[in-house]
């Protein structure tokens, strides 16, 4: 198992079309950032799965099936026992899940392959203490070229906007959902200088929609 508390090698290349797993699944971390939702059925494992010649990152049930963001999922402890079983890359949660009272589970996805680690370094600064994220807990993305910020919000509506590029280059796509309809993969590579905890970034998350406000159209695609 990787150590969390490094930095990976964000630029390191992988073979010509290939989706190169860095960092899986560290169950401490993630028992201790999802504490209050572990009973949740939204969880489940993943596969890598190469599609039109990309690799893509597909939810299972435990029959190793493809399984729809609509059904029903597995709480972390079934759905850590799935992964442990063998042949899976990983694990992810549904966004969306939660409701009105205690908030939703949203997500920001920093994209870093394109760029160099210098570049991601200073846009996890940026989105920590620029966008006041800091507060909730971030981890690595299963490649170790990429960012997922983890918080709970109440928006007044969904949003959602990929298109959005932070200061030092890396894309940001912005994930605010009020129902169960995309998956993010999880790794519990967590990010310094972030919470161990999902926090609730609703107050940062109006700052942050008034700075990249250009909503797109929300697709069932997996992250």
């Amino acid at each position: 198992m990787n150590s969390v508390s490094e930095t990976p090698d964000f630029v390191k290349e992988p073979g010509k079309g290939a989706y190169e797993v860095t960092w899986r699944p560290e169950k401490i971390a993630l028992a201790q950032a999802f504490a209050d939702v572990l009973h949740w059925p939204v969880f489940t494992a993943w596969r890598l799965a190469e599609r039109n010649g990309k690799f893509t990152k597909v939810p299972c049930d435990n029959s190793g099936k493809p399984i729809s963001t609509k059904a029903k999922w597995y709480t972390f402890d079934d759905a850590w026992r799935l992964f442990a079983t063998g042949g899976y890359d990983g694990l992810g949660v549904k966004l969306g899940c939660g409701d009105e009272e205690g908030g939703y589970l949203c997500a920001l996805d920093i994209d870093a392959k394109d760029v160099d680690s210098t570049a991601l370094e200073q846009a996890i600064g940026f989105t920590g203490e620029n966008l006041g994220f800091h507060k909730t807990y971030a981890e690595f993305s299963p490649s170790g070229r990429g960012m997922h910020v983890l918080f709970w919000a109440r928006p007044e509506a969904e949003f959602v906007n990929t298109t959005a590029r932070l200061p030092s280059g890396p894309r940001l796509e912005i994930y605010v959902l009020k129902s169960e309809k995309r998956f993010l993969t999880i790794t519990g590579a967590k990010v310094p200088g972030f919470g161990n905890a999902i926090a609730d970034c609703t107050a940062e998350l109006k700052g942050l929609m008034e700075e990249f406000s250009f909503p797109k159209r929300i697709e069932d695609v997996h992250l």
